[in-house]
């Protein structure tokens, strides 16, 4: 399980309408390439919003900040980022830590 201090990203992704598809697509295909190459999370998620359909949130582990670091700056990335502002209406990138664990 994980500890205090454990590193996440985390995306906000507000989706245009009818792009709904196409964003689980291309997420998928960047998310499947980052675990191809060892340059993402192993674990990467992607969450739906059943009551917002547009409303989606990415997430997943990282071992240190130097990794996203490096992970963010692939053309791959870039890439995605770009056609993920096609699909997009808004998107809000953030890195996390655990600071608490219910027990």
């Amino acid at each position: 399980m994980y500890t205090l201090d454990q590193l996440f990203t985390f995306g906000n992704w507000f989706v245009k309408l009818g792009k709904e598809e196409d964003f689980k697509k291309e997420w998928k295909e960047f998310a499947d390439w980052s675990i191809r190459n060892k340059l993402g999370s192993n674990t990467p998620y992607l969450l739906q919003d059943i009551t917002n359909v547009r409303h989606f949130i990415s997430f997943g582990p990282w071992p240190d900040v130097q990794t996203i670091k490096k992970w963010r700056q692939t053309e791959e990335f870039q890439l995605f980022v770009e056609k993920a502002k096609e699909l997009c209406e808004r998107f809000e990138p953030n890195t996390l830590k655990l600071v608490a664990l219910g027990e």
